[in-house]
C-alpha cells in the first residue's frame, strides 16, 4: 500500500496502523514535502506492506510539479 497519508514516519497514528495491521514501512529516511518550495523537510508519503516483502530500493523522485515529490519503491517477496 502506498500513498499520501499526510503522516510523518514517526507519527503515533502511522505507528498504530503499522502495529495493529502487522505492516512494515519501506521509506523512512527521506523527504517529500514541500517539493514546490525548494528543499523538502518532511516525509508525508508512505510505502507499507506485510512483513513478507523486503525493500530492494526506496527513494523519493525528482520534483515534477506537485507539492510533493514522488516515491519510488522496488519491493521483493522474501522467501520464508
Amino acid at each position: 500500500m502506498a500513498g499520501d497519508f499526510n503522516l510523518s514516519p514517526f507519527s503515533w497514528k502511522l505507528n498504530r496502523l503499522l502495529l495493529t495491521g502487522g505492516l512494515r514501512r519501506h521509506l523512512t529516511w527521506s523527504f517529500s514535502w514541500p517539493a514546490h518550495r525548494g528543499m523538502p523537510f518532511v516525509l508525508l508519503d508512505n510505502v507499507l506492506s506485510t512483513p513478507g516483502f523486503g525493500t530492494v530500493t526506496a527513494r523519493t523522485g525528482p520534483r515534477l510539479g506537485s507539492d510533493q515529490r514522488p516515491m519510488i519503491a522496488d519491493l521483493a517477496l522474501v522467501r520464508p
